[in-house]
């Protein structure tokens, strides 16, 4: 009988539905790599596709708080290189680059062979293999930094030369950047972007010492998200606006911010002219005053809005964040929105509320409910999804996540007749999270 044969281009479309990202997956892409020259490249295009590479995350204090990238036993930075030294051909078929880092205090010594007995193992060198490794890689879509902790840690609001070159190379030709665990980026490293589209940062940073000369060729971005806004942002915005910045937000998609000190509603409020035109998704976290004077989010001019998604949080029966939101929600021009143009989403995290299935329908909804339920609005939502966690302290002061169902949500809620009337109309949902 003739040995079984299946057509080269069905054995590539079956590697192409191969998880690389999983250990299966890899191993049967290891071994259907042995099996032909033809195989060996197409299997080890799906295995490098997307890299993840491994350092140690640190701060100089005694340097400017500078933030620095090392090499210790654990990480990986130095044998990809190697592995890149071997096999020059898998640098080209890299297309997302992750570097996963881990916390770790800085010594303070910049004598290389003192950085955990390694030599030449850290960011401010530029033998770093980070270096060589980007440098290897010109078909680089997508570059993230992230950490092994939930939330952003690194206090450094500064890189240093070395590291500001390799972050300008890869600006220069990524679409997608998330550098969202440093808490500061210096808006130079942006001035040879070209194709970045996605940008996701803690915050941006203008440089005392940028200068420009003339205008410059812009890269319009598509998303931008920010964790935290500061008065600092004014001089960011005024520096976008400007014919000298290489970003142009004006015809931005997607806009993601927290909220975090009382004045940052006036910040995103700065942000929101320079974008609102193409804008259809925003994204915020409310934080106001227990006076309920805090400033609105003013959303009058976001007539392409599709998509909006407000977080706030509850504790014990505080819920003065209601109102906030429902004056938030009034401020859309719902007379020249579209039919079921909007998806609303509320997300809510309710701390230490006592007695919760009693409590929580009892809060202050009434604005939220007369809002959703004019003449004016009520069309022009297509679903009004709210998602509650419940949180509760212990002993130990961390909050302990609750689970409840959907089921029990809908029971709990449905005890406010003006949110069980909204649902049981198809415009509200509840889910946990």
């Amino acid at each position: 009988m003739p040995s079984p044969f299946l057509p080269q281009e069905l054995l590539f479309h079956i590697i192409d539905n191969v998880d690389p990202s999983s250990e299966q997956g890899q191993q049967s892409l290891r071994a259907t790599s042995l099996a032909g020259h033809a195989l060996r490249i197409i299997c080890q295009e799906r295995l490098f596709q997307k890299v993840q590479i491994s350092y140690v995350a640190s701060v100089d204090h005694l340097r400017g708080m500078i933030f620095i990238l090392s090499e210790d036993e654990r990480t990986t930075g130095q044998r990809f290189r190697d592995v890149l030294n071997r096999s020059p051909h898998i640098g080209a078929y890299v297309q997302s680059l992750t570097i996963n880092t881990s916390k770790k205090p800085w010594s303070g010594s910049l004598d290389p062979e003192d950085m955990f007995g390694l030599p030449k193992c850290y960011s401010e060198l530029p033998s770093f293999s980070l270096y060589s490794i980007v440098a290897a890689m010109p078909n680089l879509k997508k570059f993230s930094v992230s950490s092994s902790s939930s939330k952003t840690f690194f206090a450094g609001n500064n890189v240093g030369k070395c590291m500001h070159a390799c972050l300008s190379s890869i600006v220069s030709r990524v679409t997608d950047l998330d550098l969202t665990i440093l808490p500061s980026i210096p808006v130079s490293i942006f001035s040879g972007s070209s194709s970045l589209q996605d940008l996701r940062v803690s915050s941006l940073k203008k440089s005392n010492t940028l200068t420009a000369q003339g205008a410059v060729t812009k890269t319009k971005l598509r998303k931008l998200m920010f964790l935290f806004l500061c008065p600092e942002d004014r001089v960011v915005i005024k520096w976008l606006n400007s014919p000298h910045s290489p970003l142009d937000i004006s015809e931005l998609r997607s806009l993601s911010g927290s909220i975090i000190p009382l004045y940052s509603a006036s910040i995103l409020n700065e942000w929101l002219p320079l974008c609102f035109s193409a804008l259809e998704e925003l994204k915020f976290t409310v934080k106001p005053s227990e006076s309920g004077s805090s400033r609105v989010v003013d959303l009058k001019r976001l007539l392409r809005l599709r998509q909006l998604k407000i977080t706030a949080t509850v504790t014990n029966h505080n819920s003065q964040h209601l109102v906030y939101i429902s004056r938030t929600l009034n401020t859309l021009p719902f007379r020249q929105l579209r039919p079921r143009q909007l998806h609303l989403e509320l997300t809510m995290r309710v701390n230490d509320l006592p007695h919760f299935g009693t409590n929580l329908p009892l809060l202050h909804w009434t604005d939220l409910v007369t809002t959703l339920e004019d003449n004016r609005a009520f069309p022009c939502f297509s679903q009004v999804k709210i998602r509650i966690g419940r949180f509760e302290s212990r002993l130990s002061h961390e909050k302990i996540r609750i689970n409840t169902s959907v089921t029990e949500l809908t029971q709990i809620l449905d005890k406010n007749d003006g949110l069980r009337k909204l649902r049981e109309r198809g415009l509200l949902s509840y889910m946990p999270y």
